[in-house]
């Protein structure tokens, strides 16, 4: 029998947003499960059937748009969440911090030894 969707089970989808070329993801979890579709915490029902996508990959398609694909989130994409949520943690304090020009001068220093 295939891999089917399972209550409990995380699975996410990415969207690429053309106009600020960054990939967003959304998360969410199966709630409950009919014969032939898995309905998700965001209220999204997804066809409980293993397709392909154009990169061979195993996924779900969302019931009504057959585009929109949810993959089952694995340890590798948690970790590569986390990485992203790191990133912009640091590039959001950088960007707010103000930094002094002894600051700075150390910084400089530091990378061009």
């Amino acid at each position: 029998m295939e891999n089917l969707l399972k209550v409990g089970d995380k699975v996410y989808k990415s969207v690429y947003r053309r106009w600020d070329k960054k990939t967003v993801y959304f998360t969410a979890k199966v709630e409950r499960l009919t014969k032939t579709l898995a309905v998700l915490d965001n209220g999204e029902k997804v066809i409980n059937e293993v397709t392909k996508d154009y990169n061979q990959k195993d996924c779900f398609s969302t019931f009504g748009d057959i585009a929109t694909k949810y993959y089952i989130a694995d340890d590798a994409f948690e970790q590569k969440l986390k990485d992203i949520t790191n990133r912009k943690i640091i590039n959001n304090w950088f960007n707010s911090y103000a930094f002094s020009f002894a600051q700075k001068e150390q910084i400089f220093n530091l990378f061009n030894k």
